[in-house]
This record gives C-alpha cells, sequence and structure tokens, in this order.
C-alpha cells in the first residue's frame, strides 16, 4: 500500500473510499465528517511522508487515527457529559438487543446521526469499533456505568426513531 509511488493524492482517496462511513457515524452531518477526514488525513499523510507507519499496520492504524480525531472534534464542541446510575437501568433489563440490528444499514445510520453526541460516540465505540465498556470509559473519561447506559440509550433511541419513521411512511 504504502511506498513511494503512492502520491499523498492516491492515499487520500484511498481511505476515503475505505473510511469516510466511519466519520459519518461520529459526526452528525457531512460538513463535519469531511472536517474530521480531512483532519485525519492531514496526520495520516504527514506520518506516512516521515517514515513512521510501517504498510502492513497502514489501515488499522489509519482507521485508528480517524476514530482518535472524531472523538478529539467531538470534545473540542464541548459535548455535556451524562453521568448515569446503571444499576437501575440494569434492574429494569434495559440491556440487551432489541433487534434493530435487522434493518437496513443506511437506515439505522440514518438514525444513528441523530443521537446526541456523547451517545453516538459511545455506540460507535462499542457497536461499531469493538471498544468494551472499561476501555471506553478510559477513552472517554466516565464511569463504565454511564458507557452502558449511553450504549442502551443510543439502541432504545435509535429504536423510537426508526418506530417514527416506519410510522409516518405507513
Amino acid at each position: 500500500m504504502i511506498n513511494n509511488l503512492h502520491t499523498e493524492k492516491q492515499i487520500y482517496m484511498e481511505c476515503y473510499q475505505k473510511f469516510f462511513g466511519v466519520t459519518m457515524r461520529y459526526c452528525r452531518n457531512r460538513e463535519d465528517a469531511m472536517e474530521v477526514f480531512n483532519d485525519s488525513m492531514v496526520k495520516v499523510i504527514k506520518y506516512v511522508k516521515e517514515g513512521k507507519i510501517k504498510s502492513e499496520s497502514f489501515y488499522g492504524w489509519t482507521k485508528t487515527v480517524i476514530i482518535h480525531t472524531a472523538i478529539d472534534f467531538l470534545r473540542k464542541k464541548k459535548m455535556e457529559i451524562v453521568e448515569f446510575d446503571f444499576s437501575a437501568e440494569k434492574a429494569c433489563g434495559m440491556e440487551g438487543n432489541s433487534g434493530e440490528q435487522t434493518l437496513l444499514q443506511a437506515d439505522i445510520m440514518k438514525q444513528i446521526q441523530r443521537l446526541p453526541e456523547k451517545t453516538r460516540m459511545v455506540f460507535n465505540l462499542y457497536v461499531f469499533e469493538g471498544y468494551n465498556h472499561k476501555e471506553i470509559a478510559q477513552e472517554l473519561s466516565i464511569t463504565e456505568g454511564t458507557s452502558h447506559w449511553h450504549v442502551n440509550n443510543a439502541r432504545k433511541l435509535v429504536k423510537q426513531y426508526l418506530q417514527q419513521t416506519s410510522t409516518v411512511l405507513l
């Protein structure tokens, strides 16, 4: 992938095709997603030019840069952090699969973009990036219970949004 024959434009275009969807999951609109993606690519291309990244780990490393850039972008927007006592939520049986994964990916993505920023970020890290609640808590300086709450809240909100959408279409 990375060698002297690849120009900055080629690297950018390959990464755009592969990773722009990642930025769309974190950002509410295309303009913010482009800003995050472009900021990420500046970092990536700088490291490539300096020879600090090996070709065999390029895509995994690039995705990590994009995720961290998205998190930093959302932090700069001064997100409100909602702390929540997860024990009450767990006692109500709110954790679990609500079946939203059986719906079309594009519909779900649209609804995920409607989530509050902090909830969307935690949900993305958990569902799409495979972080566990402990890792999310450390990364975002929240409690594990708050991480659980955001994931469950995201599931609930996406389900509600999708139900509202299907009601409007009927």
